[in-house]
């Protein structure tokens, strides 16, 4: 599984100035090339303008991994597991390199923080913009709504992996990425266009703040 998660966060992190990629990978003595002969991407308009993240790569990829795990534990749920643990490791790695391209400022609260995954988390990531909705009264649980979502392009589920969550590594990428700023969530599929539904919807439910430890107390 490291060797899996590893060649994600090294997609995620490439950029997409070069117009051929080639990547090849061992999983379990099984050796997989991908070849993809890519355009040159616009870069996405940032602050100080990081580069942006090919998400075709990271597709092909992703898509290959899914593959393998399906083969390597062929049950549906143990999949699911697999991939929501993968996205957390990859979500508590992410948070450095996001904080230093995105120039974001500190977010006040939960809602706040919500709105920045969604608009500016997603886009650096995977190039599609994301919107936040369905507030409960406490400000605690919401939903992000996705479109459009690149990890999809080409995929059609059988029938024999209905059960299966394809995109469940986002899931853990959030709750990764919030649990190293304090917020320790819970983060589950509503909505999945691969079983039909008009787009993909995740609720996020904040579980509890956990206060951030300083390592000197001020002195008194």
């Amino acid at each position: 599984m490291l060797v899996r998660q590893a060649l994600l966060e090294n997609v995620l992190a490439f950029g997409s100035s070069a117009s051929t990629l080639h990547l090849t990978f061992s999983l379990q003595s099984s050796v997989f090339t991908l070849s993809r002969r890519t355009s040159k991407l616009s870069p996405i308009s940032w602050p100080r303008s990081p580069p942006s993240p090919n998400a075709e790569l990271f597709t092909l990829t992703y898509g290959a991994i899914v593959r393998q795990l399906l083969t390597d534990l062929e049950e549906v749920e143990e999949v699911n597991k697999q991939l929501d643990q993968m996205g957390y490791n990859i979500g508590v790695r992410l948070v450095d390199e996001f904080l230093a391209k995105s120039n974001v400022s500190r977010c006040v609260d939960f809602r706040e923080t919500a709105e920045v995954i969604a608009k500016v988390g997603f886009k650096m990531f995977l190039g599609v913009t994301a919107s936040v909705t369905n507030w409960d009264a406490e400000g605690t649980t919401c939903s992000i709504i996705l479109e459009d979502n690149p990890l999809v392009d080409f995929v059609e589920l059988p029938d024999t992996c209905q059960g299966l969550y394809y995109c469940n590594i986002l899931s853990g990428v959030i709750r990764g990425a919030l649990e190293m700023v304090s917020m320790k969530t819970e983060v589950t599929w509503l909505r999945d266009m691969l079983r039909g539904d008009d787009v993909f919807e995740l609720q996020v439910k904040l579980l509890k703040q956990v206060p951030e430890e300083y390592p000197y107390k001020d002195d008194e």
